[in-house]
């Protein structure tokens, strides 16, 4: 049983592992998408999805052990939270246990707010080629939605059509 709990930690700290390299791209491509690269913006991405194709397997490896082998050592029909096994699992393997918990946590809410200000910058990247690209278009716009022309100051327009 301890060395299930062992086998545990062992995966919750691979994946705290990789969310701190998908989070160090996170923290680089901030800059990129500052900087306009799209090229560059475009290869993170890349290594961000192969980086979180490693971390579903690690997941899925960590709950195939829960269901399958921690629930039926410790005779509980389920477990709700990393919480709940970290409470059943013997005294000296819970310290390791809630130490890579909370390492993991801390990992992924840092992620998150970067995710969050890197969503934003954009969400603002969009807004501003869009009213670049309205202004080309003229105020009244050239074309609809399908492609046709509209009635209205045509000869305004740069860009025949928004795509």
């Amino acid at each position: 049983m301890e060395e299930l709990f062992a086998q545990l930690a062992d995966i919750l700290l691979q994946e705290s592992a990789l969310y701190r390299r998908i989070l160090e791209l996170s923290k680089k491509k901030t800059d990129v998408i500052i900087k306009g690269d799209t090229a560059e913006l475009d290869s993170i991405t890349g290594i961000e999805q192969d980086l979180i194709y490693d971390v579903s397997a690690l997941e899925k490896r960590r709950e195939s052990m829960i269901r399958e082998k921690i629930q039926k050592c410790s005779g509980m029909s389920s477990f709700n939270t990393l919480s709940d096994i970290i409470s059943h699992a013997p005294k000296h393997c819970r310290q390791q246990l809630s130490s890579a918990r909370d390492e993991l946590w801390s990992m992924l809410e840092e992620l998150s707010e970067v995710n969050a200000l890197n969503s934003g910058l954009i969400k603002s990247n969009l807004e501003y080629v869009n009213h670049i690209l309205g202004r080309l278009q003229g105020s009244a716009g050239a074309y609809d939605m399908d492609g046709a022309r509209v009635k209205g100051d045509l000869d305004a327009s740069v860009l025949d059509k928004k795509v």
